[in-house]
């Protein structure tokens, strides 16, 4: 069986967030990845990473981005 669930570490232990069958003494294979950025935070370091410095100055002008 391949099952991709999550869990919550506390008090030096992990304990699933869902119930999972298994037999009494079932052998399992666990891989462990830490989930450190939330969605929120990877759109924060994407804004951050893709901006670009405007003088102060800089006024938007719809016009001018029409003009060829």
């Amino acid at each position: 069986m391949y099952k991709v669930s999550t869990a919550t570490y506390r008090n030096n232990a992990l304990s699933l967030d869902e119930k999972i069958d298994f037999y009494e003494g079932a052998k399992v294979k666990v891989i462990i990845i830490e989930e450190k950025n939330t969605k929120k935070d990877n759109f924060f370091n994407f804004v951050k990473k893709h901006t670009i410095k405007i003088p102060t100055n800089y006024k938007f002008n719809r016009d001018e981005l029409y003009d060829r």
